[in-house]
């Protein structure tokens, strides 16, 4: 059994009705996800460290 490439899969799925508009849809929030986890690596903090330090004033 031969396993499917992601981007071949990617490929083929954004050629479905309504996928690629829905996928279009999602680039505005991950890259916000992008730009946080840049900015919690340049401030050396970690994924468990950021969540215990974002309400501290």
């Amino acid at each position: 059994m031969t396993r499917i490439r992601f981007k071949s899969f990617k490929q083929k799925a954004l050629k479905q009705p309504g996928v690629a508009e829905a996928y279009d849809e999602l680039i505005p929030a991950y890259t916000v996800r992008r730009q946080l986890v840049a900015l919690r690596q340049s401030a050396g903090l970690t994924q468990v460290v950021f969540p215990q330090n974002r309400n501290h004033k």
